[in-house]
């Protein structure tokens, strides 16, 4: 079963559910990842062989292959050598995929172990006998728009009705990893909607022609969606009229918000270099409290009080 912070829609061809493991809005997360296909017509037959699947993470997700490690194995060398063809740093996940070959007890349903491994543009699926480092088969899915993974599984003999063998059960958790660089493999999107969820999008075809989609939500944070920036200013008080050199500094729990956020005070305005530090210089002609501004896209802004003394 998902989650209770996901929700799965059941279809007669699917049951489909995905959950990011962050909730907040542009941070490190991973997936955790169930589709259940069916056979529209007995929902405990076997389902038609698969040829093609599109899955939507949220919108705003993003999947960035050159973050982590890549394996650049071949499907023989996979077969050939199992998991130790991929590097170590090249793996993402890993889970189980259940196949029903048609030929019925004893050997249906068919379970496997999954690893899971970034090839840079997509993932390769590698399945193993359960326990153990024997390849049974590979899978890629490739990146697409950012926040997309497209899959053409290969075709597998097996038995009735269709000669083939079909996907039954994928239950993949793909884990919140960053490279060695700090760069996030998996973001989650830049913002919450107002009713709290991030939807996702299943389609896929059967080889009998017939295209499906499913939908699944994942709850976020509304309200706590960006990180803050925190504004300091010096001096804090001048004398009116006095021509003034102010040294800002911009600081945040996200790093990329603190440079290249933008300051403004009074009429004039600059970009925080890469410590989140900018320099102003201006006259403040009007007495009384001031306020510095902070913002940059993605992130909350802040500000800092100047206070501007009368001249005697």
């Amino acid at each position: 079963m998902l989650p209770a912070a996901a929700a799965a829609e059941s279809t007669p061809a699917v049951d489909f559910g995905l959950r990011l493991t962050s909730e907040r809005p542009s941070t490190l997360t991973g997936l955790d990842l169930h589709i259940l296909y069916k056979n529209p017509s007995d929902p405990n037959a076997k389902p038609p062989a698969l040829t093609k699947l599109m899955l939507e993470a949220p919108e705003g997700t993003r999947f960035d292959g050159a973050a982590v490690s890549a394996c650049h194995a071949s499907d023989q060398e996979l077969m050939a050598r199992g998991r130790d063809a991929c590097p170590d740093a090249s793996r993402v996940g890993g889970g189980n995929l259940t196949v029903m070959t048609g030929f019925g007890p004893p050997v249906d349903p068919f379970a496997t172990d999954a690893t899971l491994f970034n090839s840079g543009d997509g993932i390769v699926e590698l399945f193993t006998q359960k326990g153990s480092n024997t390849a049974l088969g590979t899978d890629r899915t490739k990146f697409g728009p950012p926040n997309t993974l497209t899959a053409h599984p290969p075709t597998i003999p097996g038995g009735p009705p269709d000669g083939k063998t079909a996907v039954r059960d994928i239950r993949f958790n793909y884990e919140p990893i960053r490279g060695a660089g700090g760069k996030a493999f998996i973001t989650t999107p830049p913002d919450c909607p107002s009713r709290g969820l991030w939807t996702s999008h299943l389609t896929f075809s059967y080889a009998d022609g017939n295209t499906y989609h499913a939908s699944s939500t994942t709850t976020c944070l509304k309200g706590k969606r960006k990180p803050a920036l925190r504004l300091s200013i010096t001096p804090r008080h001048v004398t009116a009229g006095s021509r003034v050199r102010f040294r800002l500094h911009v600081r945040s729990s996200s790093p990329a918000c603190a440079r290249g956020a933008k300051v403004r005070f009074g009429n004039r305005r600059a970009r925080t270099n890469r410590h989140g530090r900018a320099t102003l210089v201006l006259r403040v002609h009007r007495s009384g409290l001031r306020r510095a501004v902070d913002s940059k896209p993605g992130c909350s802004r802040g500000t800092a009080p100047v206070g501007v003394r009368r001249r005697r």
